[in-house]
């Protein structure tokens, strides 16, 4: 069976475009100046994440699992393992960032199986007792993008204040460790007019598009653009903590995405190991 996937992964290339607020994150006091770009905006603001009404056939479990927006190309290769070996049950994917995810379980749409790309994101949720934590599913290191091959060379802190950054919202798991880094690195001030942007996918095309010089990612976002360059730095992997609901289609896909089929699956894409239950 094939899994519907309920939004837009936002590859390279495509982006939305819109004037709304974006929605969470206007009382946010920002550690630096930035710029809410018009997109990242749009996006939340139209709701392009909520989940859509599907329906199911006739004895079939609908479950739906809801995973940040690094796992644009990896979940629906892991919804589709999964359906293969379970007849009967057709995974919905619903991708975005985690603070998105989190939001939308908060305002009622809760997932069967939640996954977010930090172990802080579950922390903002309103009802923590309505899913279990089954272990850390898998890892990602934060990268610094560019189209210039020849930055990688080059000592970031000398090139990166006159660059135009991208980075991910600050509640938002890949903005969160991007801060860390830049905090660490003592170049806060070096991406003071950066734009900010709703999840990690977002900042890629920025970069891919030339809209930005540079842009702090996952390393398995970089891999999904081979044009452009991966600079390795100095940061603590974002463990991916699953969470499951109370339904027994719920644990049994958690438990799935904890075990071997989905961990090669997961390695396969450059995920590093999670460290399971």
């Amino acid at each position: 069976m094939t899994p519907v996937v309920e939004a837009d992964p936002w590859r390279p290339g495509t982006r939305p475009d819109g004037d709304a607020k974006l929605a969470g994150m206007h009382n946010t006091p920002w550690p630096r100046r930035l710029r809410v770009t018009r997109a990242a905006a749009a996006l939340a603001g139209a709701g392009a994440l909520a989940l859509a009404a599907t329906g199911c056939a006739a004895g079939e479990a609908h479950l739906v699992f809801a995973a940040p927006s690094s796992f644009a190309d990896v979940a629906p290769k892991l919804a589709d393992a999964y359906a293969a070996e379970h007849e009967g049950t057709r995974p919905t994917i619903t991708l975005g960032s985690s603070a998105q995810l989190v939001q939308q379980a908060n305002a009622g749409t809760a997932p069967d199986v939640l996954v977010t790309a930090d172990e802080r994101a579950p922390e903002a949720l309103t009802d923590p007792g309505d899913y279990e934590h089954l272990g850390v599913v898998a890892a990602n290191t934060l990268v610094l993008v560019t189209g210039d091959a020849a930055r990688a060379h080059d000592d970031v802190a000398a090139w990166l204040p006159a660059a135009r950054v991208a980075l991910c919202a600050p509640d938002v798991p890949c903005g969160r460790a991007a801060d860390a880094w830049l905090r660490e690195s003592g170049l806060e001030s070096a991406v003071a007019d950066a734009s900010l942007e709703a999840n990690v996918r977002q900042v890629l095309s920025k970069v891919s598009s030339g809209q930005a010089d540079a842009g702090f990612v996952y390393a398995t976002d970089a891999a999904a653009d081979p044009s452009l360059t991966a600079i390795p730095l100095e940061a603590e992997a974002n463990r991916y903590p699953v969470l499951v609901g109370e339904s027994d289609a719920a644990r049994d896909f958690g438990s799935w995405l904890l075990g071997d089929e989905a961990q090669e699956i997961l390695t396969d894409a450059g995920f590093e190991p999670g460290g399971g239950r």
